[in-house]
């Protein structure tokens, strides 16, 4: 652990925070472009399933028919391969939809963690504290920017994570295109054997179904890498996808979207829909709080320097601090109601104006509330006479 104190004069806070109104109206430009293709993706999403329920057919997977060329088509049954997916690296072989390796290296992670203390005059003191731990990760760490420098984890890895496909899946009469056998999830652990595990590995032990590079699993050092594996065996599938022959390809639907869905086990088209539309609601709102929070950090770098003017008192930049921000928050609110109010008046005027009126209810409410001045007692002088 170390610890690094810095401070930063009123000066310097001052003039940053005034080069932060740039960066301030940048965000909510940006903020404004992400709701509005939020709301249109989401709109055309809709549309797109909405279209692909209304003209998907359940068919049987035991037979082509060609009266369903080109028809968007559902379908259930046995996902079957007889090929053998092998690891070129290091030989493994199983007979499986999909073999997944996964590749770990040992490395130092740094955390880091920041105090901060407001000083009379207006300067700002820092305490910053870093941590380190040693974890397995998949992908490299950087630790060039590292506090404490002489903690370097490796550049690349030795062996590559990959994920190997078979080519010859079909489920009855049907073979699957790539697109559908990459799409079929349920991975499930494939520990290695001592009967499976070869000593010709080079510098490798096995433990707990893993290969370990390095110094073994019980006392691992920094740039030491693990193997996992991973398999999907046949299984049971559902797939909505357009009939081409005797395979498949995606279906376009007319706002130029693609179908082309698989699920695990015996599911029909109105439960995939559904999924479908789940995981667009989901997305859609995460996106909208994602861009409400960007439009917030706009709109409070462009208020910052009022809060910084007033930090020479440190108590009074708190208070103005938290002034400017809930009034950051308001902006950002009725704002961001707007931009989606505004894009759902162009793809769905209803909900749209609805929405929009909302907004404007919330934008008169919140100045009712800012602009609210209390009313002061009528002081009146006492007859000196009395």
């Amino acid at each position: 652990m170390s610890t690094r104190y810095r401070t930063e004069s009123y000066g310097s806070k001052l003039g940053n925070s005034f080069k932060g109104i740039i960066g301030g109206f940048f965000a909510i430009l940006l903020s404004i472009g992400l709701l509005w293709w939020n709301e249109s993706n989401s709109v055309k999403e809709i549309r797109k399933i909405s279209e692909g329920k209304k003209n998907t057919i359940s068919i049987s997977a035991d037979q082509v028919l060609s009266e369903n060329e080109g028809k968007l088509v559902h379908l259930s049954g046995e996902a079957l391969t007889d090929d053998i997916i092998r690891d070129e690296e290091f030989g493994f072989e199983v007979n499986a939809i999909q073999l997944i390796k996964t590749v770990e290296m040992y490395q130092y992670k740094e955390n880091k963690k920041t105090e901060k203390k407001d000083n009379l005059g207006g300067s700002t003191t820092y305490i910053d504290t870093y941590t380190y731990e040693e974890v397995w990760s998949s992908s490299l760490i950087n630790s060039d920017g590292f506090d404490e420098s002489w903690r370097e984890n490796p550049k690349d890895f030795e062996h590559n994570s990959e994920n190997y496909l078979a080519s010859n899946v079909r489920i009855g009469a049907f073979r699957l295109s790539s697109e559908l056998i990459a799409g079929i999830s349920g991975a499930e652990s494939y520990p290695i054997s001592e009967a499976m595990y070869s000593d010709s590995l080079g510098n490798s032990t096995l433990s707990g179904g893993m290969i370990y590079f390095g110094s073994g699993s019980k006392n691992p050092s920094i740039g030491d890498e693990r193997i996992s594996y991973k398999v999907i065996y046949p299984k049971q599938i559902s797939i909505i996808a357009q009939q081409a022959g005797s395979s498949f390809v995606s279906y376009i639907s007319s706002n130029g979207r693609s179908i082309s869905l698989v699920s695990s086990g015996l599911v029909s088209a109105d439960e995939m829909y559904a999924a479908e539309a789940q995981k667009n609601k989901i997305l859609s709102w995460v996106l909208r709080f994602l861009g409400f929070i960007i439009m917030f950090a706009g709109f409070a770098a462009i208020l910052k320097p009022i809060s910084t003017l007033g930090s020479v008192i440190p108590l009074l930049g708190n208070v103005l601090e938290v002034g400017t921000g809930l009034i950051a928050g308001l902006l950002a609110f009725v704002i961001s109601f707007v931009v989606i109010a505004l894009a759902w008046i162009f793809y769905r005027p209803i909900l749209g104006i609805s929405l929009l009126l909302l907004a404007g209810g919330a934008f008169f409410y919140g100045k009712k509330i800012f602009s609210k001045k209390g009313d002061l007692p009528e002081v009146k002088k006492m007859d000196e006479n009395a």
